[in-house]
């Protein structure tokens, strides 16, 4: 068995953005602010908004998202 010194790999891989680097066994993570994302917080996606262009049928409701805006259908209704 060998033994090997643990690398703090938030030296060498730091996040963008304003982004939190949790060090782990060769290995890191970063904890990305809103409307950031990717191995290091380098994406920035703001989100799609609701708007007069994006509305839900049959009463559904809008949801501002990361990805895009998206309806929560009301009960008997199915959709995106």
């Amino acid at each position: 068995m060998l033994c090997k010194e643990d690398i703090n790999e938030c030296e060498h891989h730091p996040c963008e953005h304003g982004g939190t680097c949790r060090d782990g066994i060769n290995m890191y993570t970063c904890l990305c602010p809103k409307d950031y994302s990717g191995p290091r917080c380098q994406w920035d996606y703001p989100p799609v908004e609701c708007t007069k262009d994006v509305q839900c049928a049959n009463d559904g409701i809008c949801n501002d998202g990361l990805w895009g805006a998206n309806c929560t259908c009301m009960p008997g209704f199915t959709g995106s």
